[in-house]
């Protein structure tokens, strides 16, 4: 391989005379830099989230059509959201627990509170002045 410098037909290494990324070479790509066709990394032609890219999403903030996360567009608990939001909050119907909305202890809750106080006349201890529920339950 005197007369044939390295790199001219058929030698795998070297490479001097047809810089890498000419045709079919998987690196270097200095003529046509990364993300052109089809190069699954770099992308710098295209930036991340035009087409089919999972991620990125620069151009289309998050929470457009079908991405499960983000939602910025959409805030949390406006239709199937199982918890509470500021939109409905939690406890308006049913919630076993008290918020600001439904308190606890309003018809049925079996301890004292300030609307339904427990201890009425046959409390075993000394709570007729300040029945359970007020200031200072114990």
């Amino acid at each position: 391989m005197e007369d044939s410098p390295k790199g001219k037909v058929n030698h795998p290494r070297g490479m001097q005379d047809s810089p890498k990324g000419k045709a079919n070479h998987p690196r270097g790509m200095e003529d046509s830099p990364k993300g052109k066709a089809n190069h699954p990394r770099g992308m710098q032609d295209s930036p991340k989230g035009k087409v089919n890219h999972p991620r990125g999403m620069e151009d289309s903030p998050k929470g457009k059509v079908n991405h499960l996360r983000g939602i910025q567009d959409s805030p949390k608990g406006k239709v199937n959201h199982p918890r509470g939001t500021e939109d409905s909050p939690r406890g308006k119907v049913n919630s076993p627990r008290g918020t600001e909305d439904s308190p606890k202890g309003k018809v049925n809750s079996p301890r004292g509170t300030e609307d339904s106080p427990r201890v009425k006349t046959n409390s075993p201890r000394g709570m007729e002045d300040s029945p359970k529920g007020e200031v200072n339950h114990l």
